[in-house]
């Protein structure tokens, strides 16, 4: 052991101050020049005194920067970022102790830190407890980001050792780090061979990795078929790695690893050999990016369908393990929401909810919108947790409401809730789920008495619904007349109208007309409300836009509807135009819309779906929608991917599902929006096809610019044609004419059309063209 401090020294830095003030050097040659004077030796001496005060100064910067970010509460990621860069550079081991401390309650530690602590650590490890210590912090470290030189680095320290008696943490080593690096393989092999009692420590590792370990027992071709694999997929990950400070196209890029599962799905592989390929590619894709919730999210589903197969499938970590990393590496509402979900299902307690929620909260201090939805999600499980009927833990349910709401006051003050979700689930829990109508009327107050919660309309629709739904509507009209006697009330139609609808289903003629007197009061008038005011007057007073020349069919639809003239009943005109109404009538279908290729009425009969997860098959679809009657046609829309020079096919997460009737298509709409399918909310509406242009375009007309009048310019068309066809005329009886003559002999006659002047536009020296094939050969003969 004491060998290998040296090297690993190196890579720490030169000297760690260690809590028992004793200076670990790494000892390098010195090389002192023969050739120096006292001159020299002085300038020397006075050069080291100024380096030496520099770094002195840096160092008590440094110190301080350091000790101001201890002393906060919530700190950034990039705040314990900076704490551990500051620590290495001061080379303090209490530094870089506090400064891990401060990373792993907020974030998980990327590879390069754990390999900087894992360093340090090994250094001040001598006794076999402090071994026992450092191995844990390796297997905390292999549960991190995946990362090669990580695993190296414990692999090197175990072989070192000649630790065969750690099987836990060989198994986690090889159960993640075996297909890309089988050489870890063979070296825990060799070293099994060397140990005193082979045959037990074979056999106690021969039954641990044959279950955690896929390739334990493969042939060497097998092994480097697989890693040849991964590291195909590592250089085709590549180009969305190229620099992280550039932004990243998430459309582009999320569904590589998709695309890379469904190549591994093809091939002639095991189950537990695809699980094993596919848990190594999202684990070299989480670590380059950690905080993409969907990778998570696919990782998770994935694991958990794996688990259903009959042989169990293969996992390096649980569906809860993967939530949890998760949570810690990423601000993600569905992250939250599906570990809380895992957590429930798996039956834990409330207590063992509350010991892994309480880092992810100090996590979230610095993201006011993801601390109060985890806060809602939280308050939503112990709701479901609740006996109703047992008093202490009802009362348990109501001191986390109010220690909540305390929470996120003292953290965000005003900012923080700023919609009151928090306190309205709390009176709809009092409302609904303890039947306790009283405390829940008293929440309400307590919302009411901000000024700005006074003025939303909203707030008070939302409160006399409850009142209504819950309580019977006692007190429903009380706040009603609360809301409208508000000096300003945004949203105040909608409460004015349920008023009245109130009064019309609960209320007497009188109350009903003194309902019906009721007017909203004016809006403060402030400068831009008086600005609002003038572009609404503005606008009333501008007069339509009309183009310069409408359609002649909507010129016609105004004369036919505008008040007849004095020259529409002259006789003469009226009596023409009777001829023409007799004419059969033209059809009366409106004319098509130029440049549209797709109708843009709504498909009745054809839902339209968003946010579909990749994992959702056509199967899947067609069993949820299928409840709602019987199906025509599901299909999911595709788009191509160009990665490199490959073209994939990948999904756009959308789907059209088509039904027999409208009806079923409407029921869907109603039943399946916002379903949740496999983590994701779905949306379903009414097929609403967007106009597309049409890629035929019509050509522009071109524009006379002669100065000739069209009249006269159509009539020496027309002329010039009737001269065309009489010269054709007279050219066909002439041929005609000099056939018999030359038969006869006389060619005297063939040439006077010729020299009559009355054909002089005849060409002369050129003959007559050919008509047909047989013109052609006598002329080639």
């Amino acid at each position: 052991m004491d060998s290998e401090v040296p090297e690993v020294a190196q890579n720490a830095g030169d000297v760690i101050k260690t809590p028992n003030t004793v200076e670990l050097v790494n000892f390098a040659p010195i090389e002192i020049s023969s050739e120096s004077d006292s001159d020299s030796e002085s300038m020397s001496s006075s050069g080291s005194e100024s380096k030496s005060q520099l770094k002195e100064y840096q160092e008590q910067e440094l110190k301080a920067e350091f000790d101001k970010f201890s002393n906060y509460s919530n700190l950034t990621y990039r705040q314990v970022m900076r704490m551990s860069e500051i620590a290495y550079k001061l080379n303090d081991y209490d530094s870089i102790m506090e400064a891990a401390v401060q990373f792993k309650k907020i974030a998980i530690m990327p590879p390069e830190i754990w390999r900087k602590y894992l360093h340090v650590r090994l250094l001040v490890t001598h006794s076999p407890d402090e071994h026992v210590a450092f191995e844990e912090d390796c297997a905390e470290a292999l549960n991190s980001y995946y990362d090669v030189d990580l695993a190296n680095l414990i692999c090197n320290y175990l072989l070192a050792q000649k630790n065969c008696s750690n099987i836990t943490l060989w198994s986690s080593l090889l159960s993640k780090y075996s297909l890309e690096n089988p050489d870890f393989i063979e070296k825990l092999q060799e070293l099994l061979a060397s140990a005193p009692d082979a045959d037990k420590q074979a056999d106690a590792f021969k039954a641990e990795m044959e279950s955690r370990c896929i390739n334990w027992n493969s042939d060497e071709a097998k092994c480097t078929e697989l890693a040849e694999l991964l590291d195909q997929y590592k250089k085709w990950l590549s180009p969305l790695i190229h620099d992280r400070r550039e932004p990243v196209d998430w459309e582009c890029f999320t569904p590589v690893h998709i695309l890379q599962l469904e190549e591994i799905n093809k091939m002639d592989y095991t189950d537990e050999i695809r699980d094993s390929l596919a848990c190594a590619v999202f684990e070299i894709t989480i670590s380059h990016f950690p905080q993409v919730e969907r990778v998570w999210l696919d990782y998770i589903n994935y694991t958990n369908k794996s688990v259903k197969r009959p042989t169990g499938g293969y996992q390096i970590s649980s569906a809860l393990d993967l939530a949890k990393r998760a949570a810690m590496s990423t601000y993600s509402k569905l992250v939250n929401h599906k570990l809380i979900h895992l957590m429930e299902t798996e039956g834990h307690t409330v207590q063992e909810v509350d010991n892994v929620l309480k880092g992810i909260f100090h996590r979230l201090a610095v993201n006011t919108k993801a601390t109060v939805e985890l806060h809602l999600d939280y308050l939503a499980f112990r709701v479901r947790q609740c006996d109703v009927s047992d008093s202490d833990q009802c009362t348990r349910v109501r001191e986390r409401f109010d220690g909540a709401w305390n929470t996120l006051s003292d953290l965000y003050g005003e900012k923080a809730d700023t919609s009151y979700e928090v306190l309205q689930l709390y009176a709809q829990v009092e409302y609904a789920k303890f039947k306790n109508p009283a405390l829940g009327y008293k929440i309400w107050e307590y919302i009411m008495s901000f000024d700005e919660s006074q003025q939303s309309g909203y707030l008070w629709m939302t409160w006399a619904q409850m009142e209504s739904q819950f309580n019977g509507g006692v007190r429903c009209r009380d706040v009603l007349n609360l809301a409208l006697k508000q000096p300003f009330l945004k949203d105040g139609n909608f409460v004015l109208e349920q008023y009245r609808r109130y009064e019309r289903c609960h209320g007497d003629y009188k109350s009903i007309t003194t309902c019906q007197k009721i007017k909203l009061p004016a809006e403060p008038d402030h400068g831009i409300h008086r600005h609002q005011q003038h572009a609404r007057e503005q606008l009333r007073e501008r007069k339509p836009y009309r183009t310069s020349q409408p359609p002649l069919r909507a010129q016609a639809s105004v004369r036919a509807t505008a008040a007849p003239r004095a020259k529409a009943a002259v006789p003469p005109r009226a009596t023409k135009a009777a001829p023409r109404a007799t004419a059969a009538p033209r059809a009366t279908a409106a004319p098509p819309v130029s440049g549209l290729k797709y109708s843009t009425e709504l498909e009745k009969t054809k839902v339209f779906v968003k946010n579909i997860l990749p994992n959702a098959t056509t199967e899947t679809l067609n069993e949820l929608f299928a409840t709602c009657g019987t199906l025509k046609d599901v299909r999911i829309v595709q788009k191509k991917l160009t990665i490199g020079s490959r073209q994939y096919k990948t999904r756009k997460n959308i789907a059209y599902i088509e039904y027999e009737q409208a009806e079923s298509a409407q029921k869907a709409v109603e039943q399946l929006n916002g379903h949740n399918l496999n983590g994701s909310v779905l949306s379903v509406a009414i097929s609403d096809p967007p106009p597309k242009t049409s890629n035929i375009r019509t050509a522009k007309r071109r524009v006379a610019t002669s100065l000739i009048p069209t009249i006269v310019t159509r009539e020496m068309l027309a002329a010039k044609r009737r001269k065309v066809l009489s010269l054709d005329n007279e050219a066909d009886a002439a041929t005609k004419t000099e056939d018999v003559d030359m038969k006869d002999g006389d060619k005297a006659t063939a040439i006077a059309p010729a020299t009559n002047p009355d054909s002089c536009n005849t060409p002369l020296t050129s003959p007559e063209k050919p008509k047909s094939n047989e013109d052609f050969r006598k002329l080639l003969g």
